[in-house]
């Protein structure tokens, strides 16, 4: 071996060592930080079971578009709830665009049918290509409520005309802008375009819970046993339990 040849390997070799060092580090300070946020929150946080949330959440709307589709910070703020940041890209090359999102995500026990609340365009778009129909909540929301810009539509219109309670056509018609809402069977999600903020995110998971609550009343539970319901899950089957620490 050349005394050039050794020196060239020696310095590779110490290259890969720095690089490996340094992401260690980095992912080192990420997970205190989000332990420390964690508990600043009095969530547990998730280090893994992102491709399981995926895979699950992935027959929502949000997630079947772009590509480069990513779960950031992962927080499970009670049981059968998932906070967390998500990420994609669309298009390619120079035309490469970076779309965040807070997403929180809520497991609940009843027969949901499938709906979708938003005043994003290409959300109206993929709800029509599931085949889904415009529900107008105007008459089921109070004579002097305030109906948001939000367009509510359902692959089932007629059980959600059936299941519509006061205080569910309420929630739906006094949501922020901004907010989209998107139901499934056994499952409710809530996205916001945005980077993760914790008063946000903590104000989503509120909500989230409460509209869980609202959906098993409406479809065939009594508001006490959703309470109960939402209070004694064990776990969420949106991703693997795993203790915080």
């Amino acid at each position: 071996m050349t005394k050039t040849y050794a020196t060239y390997l020696v310095a590779g070799i110490g290259a890969i060592g720095v690089s490996a060092a340094t992401l260690l580090y980095r992912r080192v300070r990420e997970t205190t930080r989000l332990r420390r946020l964690a508990a600043k929150l009095g969530w547990d946080v998730r280090l893994r079971g992102r491709n399981a949330i995926l895979r699950r959440a992935g027959r929502l709307a949000l997630m079947g578009v772009g590509h480069s589709r990513r779960i950031g910070a992962l927080f499970a703020p009670c049981p059968g709830v998932l906070a967390f940041s998500y990420s994609y890209e669309s298009g390619t090359e120079i035309e490469r665009m970076s779309h965040s999102w807070r997403v929180v995500l809520c497991d609940v026990s009843a027969s949901l049918r499938w709906a979708i609340l938003t005043d994003q365009d290409w959300l109206i778009a993929a709800a029509r290509v599931k085949r889904m129909h415009a529900v107008d909540l105007a008459p089921f929301a109070e004579p002097d409520a305030i109906i948001s810009p939000h367009a509510f539509m359902t692959d089932d219109p007629d059980t959600w005309r059936e299941k519509m309670t006061p205080r569910l056509a309420a929630f739906l018609t006094q949501q922020s802008r901004e907010r989209t809402w998107e139901i499934a069977p056994g499952l409710v999600a809530a996205f916001e375009p945005g980077e993760f903020l914790e008063t946000e995110m903590a104000a989503m998971v509120d909500q989230t819970t409460r509209f869980a609550q609202l959906l098993l009343v409406a479809f065939g539970e009594s508001e006490g046993a959703a309470e109960s319901g939402a209070a004694s899950r064990s776990a969420s089957s949106l991703a693997p339990a795993e203790p915080a620490g």
